[in-house]
């Protein structure tokens, strides 16, 4: 995150406290809105740690405001951010002033909605300025360094063997030195890394088709090697039946009787006829 950002957002979170702090609204509340409110803004950089400040607290307030954190969280800050925000909120304000009416909550809620979107909209604004520029000549000056940062990065993935190129096109990093092609204007280079673009797909294009071509090529040499697998699976399954007969035929089966009909209901030479599949399955 850019620092000028980081500088901002916290100066539009100690405005908001203030903000929040200045309104007839219960400590527990403000304390949980304002707790959400920066832990979601401060996601980007850390991991946010959406826990009520109130929880495990006793008091009414305490658990109504724990209720409504927990419910703000399951519809998203970011939500509230752009106006949804959990009625839970306004039933803590009615409970804690017993003598404001419902007209005076939607007075106060509306101005606290107000406020919430002026934020959010002026750390939308920073950042976008900060990312393209506040004015068109700061705009065009943060678009021709990342473009020239592009630039960069492609030379230096070339020069590592990352960026694979069909040799016809070799020239677009071989022509013009980095050094060279950074003195271009912007236009120039976002050309250039479209041209790269083209050639970075017709070498992909290249490398499907060949791939292609070897599963074609190969395949009758795997057809091959699943027949001579098979054969030798069928071979070896032919020769524990002959086995088996042969020790059958010598007495060294003490067979119960319901299991003798599986020597005597088919001759040997039936079973190897069945084929390695069928005897698999006896």
């Amino acid at each position: 995150t850019d620092p000028a950002v980081v500088v901002f957002r916290e100066k539009q979170l100690l405005n908001l406290w203030e903000f929040l702090d200045e309104q007839e609204l219960p400590k527990q509340l403000t304390q949980c809105i304002f707790h959400g409110v920066t832990e979601w803004v401060r996601s980007g950089m850390d991991t946010p740690n959406f826990t009520a400040p109130t929880i495990g607290k006793v008091s009414p307030l305490d658990q109504m405001s724990t209720q409504a954190y927990g419910e703000q969280t399951m519809l998203g800050w970011s939500a509230l951010l752009r106006g949804q925000i959990s009625q839970n909120w306004r039933k803590i304000y009615l409970h804690a002033n017993r003598t404001k009416d419902e007209n005076t909550a939607d007075t106060l809620f509306r101005r606290l909605l107000r406020k919430i979107w002026q934020f959010s909209l002026s750390l939308w604004k920073n950042r976008n300025e900060v990312l393209h520029g506040a004015t068109r000549e700061a705009t065009r000056e943060k678009e021709q360094e990342l473009v020239r940062e592009k630039v960069e990065a492609a030379y230096q993935k070339y020069k590592d063997g990352e960026l694979l190129l069909l040799e016809r096109d070799g020239y677009l990093f071989t022509k013009k030195s980095k050094e060279e092609r950074l003195k271009g204007d912007i236009d120039t280079m976002l050309c250039w890394l479209r041209i790269v673009e083209v050639a970075l797909n017709s070498k992909e294009r290249q490398q499907n088709e060949n791939n292609k071509q070897a599963a074609k090529f190969f395949q009758p040499f795997r057809d091959l090697g699943r027949k001579k697998k098979e054969e030798r699976e069928s071979a070896l399954l032919q020769a524990k039946v002959d086995d088996a007969y042969k020790r059958h035929d010598a007495g060294e089966f003490g067979l119960l009787e319901q299991y003798k009909s599986l020597f005597t209901k088919n001759t040997k030479q039936d079973i190897l006829l069945i084929g390695s599949v069928e005897i698999r399955n006896i």
